[in-house]
């Protein structure tokens, strides 16, 4: 299913740049109770969905693999909003940094994401977090 990939995929955004902050904990939460697929995820999911990223981590897997995985089975459309809320979370503390932009980047070549849609969300951004 599409929605666990979406936290999944939310998640590893909000660690790109190593550190999770406040702002990011607080739109995963928000898209947690309410992203209309993420909604119906129960508690014990999201337990078992964090604690996969986190053991994945841990290990030292690669994070271009784990994009690449998540990737499966999603169509186009679905790796294009995964993609959009991963760079949602990533601007969530009004900055993108080194490690989130390259964590994207890797998001954008492995998932194929058109330039038609970077374009559109990277305006829609610009607009909302860095004006």
């Amino acid at each position: 299913m599409a929605n666990d990939k979406f936290l999944s995929i939310i998640l590893l955004a909000a660690v790109s740049d190593g550190k999770l902050q406040e702002q990011e904990i607080a739109m995963l939460r928000r898209y947690r109770l309410q992203h209309p697929g993420m909604k119906q995820i129960s508690d014990d999911q999201e337990a078992a969905i964090t604690a996969d990223i986190y053991n994945k981590l841990s290990a030292g897997m690669d994070v271009l693999y784990i994009i690449e995985d998540l990737g499966r089975n999603l169509t186009q459309d679905q790796k294009n909003a995964g993609y959009a809320l991963a760079r949602e979370v990533c601007a969530a503390d009004y900055k993108v940094l080194p490690a989130e932009q390259s964590f994207l980047t890797n998001i954008e070549e492995k998932w194929k994401i058109p330039k038609d849609v970077i374009a559109s969300i990277e305006v829609s951004l610009t607009l909302r977090y860095f004006t």
